[in-house]
Parts: structure tokens; C-alpha cells; sequence
């Protein structure tokens, strides 16, 4: 039983953004096939983009000249960049 959509604003089909544009949702449901699915997020200073399977990449001014973590180009496996661990410490 697929989950209920939450209403996004500015939806694309694939993802949109809730809590008043403080959060960006993908819908993971809408994917049929192996491809990893990319978004980015970036200014003129910072950049990083995150797949829907939680592997991400970032970057200082340019991507391809000044890479902060590793990102390798594979849709198939996408193997994680980097990984951020967090931990609720009153329950462990």
C-alpha cells in the first residue's frame, strides 16, 4: 500500500518542498528503475547534492575543481560520498 503524498509546494513530479519551504521531500515511490535520482543544492560559494538513496557530494565554488568529499559517477551502485551519523542521546 503506497504511503499518503504530503502536499508540496512547487512539486515537480518526483519531489517538492514542505514546512513552509524549510524542507525539500523526494517521493520515493515514483521511481521504477535502478538510476539514482540527484538533487543539487548549491549557491555561488557552496554546493552539494544528496540521491534518494542518502549518498551526497559537496563542494566549495566549483564541483569539479574543488570537491570537499569524494562522489563517484555510477547510477547503478551509487556509492556514498560521505555519511553523517546522529545519534538521539537520551534514548541511544
Amino acid at each position: 500500500m503506497p504511503l499518503p503524498q504530503p502536499a508540496l509546494d512547487f512539486f515537480n513530479g518526483l519531489g517538492g518542498f514542505a514546512d513552509m519551504g524549510r524542507e525539500y521531500v523526494t517521493v520515493l515511490g515514483k521511481f521504477a528503475d535502478s538510476r539514482a535520482v540527484i538533487n543539487v543544492i548549491a549557491n555561488p560559494s557552496f554546493g552539494f547534492l544528496v540521491s534518494e538513496s542518502g549518498s551526497g557530494h559537496t563542494w566549495s565554488l566549483n564541483s569539479h575543481e574543488n570537491q570537499l568529499t569524494p562522489w563517484s559517477n555510477d547510477p547503478v551502485t551509487d556509492p556514498p560520498g560521505e555519511v553523517i551519523y546522529l545519534r538521539d542521546e537520551s534514548s541511544g
